[in-house]
């Protein structure tokens, strides 16, 4: 890729243009469908597994541009629970996350960069970028 369009399109897609949004199963469908579609970790096989992803005990944070609002560019999808899971699936398959009344860990499981043609860009270049 050419030096220049690579620096202009980072400086289009830079942390001030970004706004970092926790996803419900209230938000907009059409996203809620771009989430299901684009998670590239661990495949949301039904809109059930959708919205127990999305329900009591889980949390899905997604990074939009605000040129592309209803574009997820990358999610994060994060499980609370008690202790360290030795398996993932425990996670994925729990038919009742939210029945810990307590939460002492949260446990990031899938992070899904959502559009492949800004893969020279790391959104984890910003280890500092704070929000409320």
């Amino acid at each position: 890729m050419n030096e220049t369009l690579k620096t202009q399109l980072q400086s289009w897609f830079g942390i001030g243009f970004l706004d970092l949004v926790r996803l419900t199963w209230e938000s907009p469908a059409c996203i809620l469908e771009k989430v299901k579609q684009y998670e590239a970790v661990h495949a949301i096989p039904s809109w059930n597994s959708l919205k127990q992803r999305l329900g009591p005990g889980r949390l899905c944070y997604a990074f939009f541009h605000r040129g592309m609002p209803m574009d997820p560019l990358v999610f994060l999808e994060v499980a609370l629970v008690n202790e360290i899971s030795s398996n993932v699936q425990s996670i994925l398959n729990d038919p009742n996350p939210g029945a810990i009344p307590k939460f002492d860990t949260a446990i990031f499981y899938s992070i899904t960069s959502s559009q492949l043609g800004l893969f020279f860009f790391s959104f984890l270049r910003y280890p500092h970028y704070h929000y409320s």
